[in-house]
C-alpha cells in the first residue's frame, strides 16, 4: 500500500520509508527536475506501489502544478 494515493506518492511518505514522497526528498535539497517517479506497470511487476493510470495521471498533474516537471517512468518484470 507504499506510494499508492497522490499523498503517499508526493507529499507524505509511511513511517516504512519515512521522508521518501516527492516533495519531501525535494525539501530535503534534491532539485524536482532531477526527480522522476517511477511505478510498476501492473499490480504483478511489485508487492506495493501500483497506481491505476488515470490515478497516476492525476498524480501527475498535481505534481506539475507545485513545479515538478522531471518525469515519470514504469517497469515490468517478466518471469522465464
Amino acid at each position: 500500500s507504499e506510494y499508492t494515493t497522490c499523498a503517499g506518492l508526493l507529499t507524505q511518505s509511511s513511517s516504512t520509508w519515512p521522508n521518501s514522497a516527492l516533495f519531501q526528498i525535494a525539501a530535503s535539497g534534491i532539485s524536482l527536475d532531477k526527480l522522476v517517479i517511477g511505478k510498476p506497470a501492473n499490480t504483478g511487476d511489485a508487492s506495493n506501489g501500483y497506481i491505476a493510470p488515470a490515478t497516476l495521471a492525476g498524480c501527475v498533474e498535481q505534481a506539475k502544478q507545485q513545479g515538478w516537471d522531471a518525469g515519470v517512468m514504469v517497469w515490468e518484470v517478466r518471469w522465464h
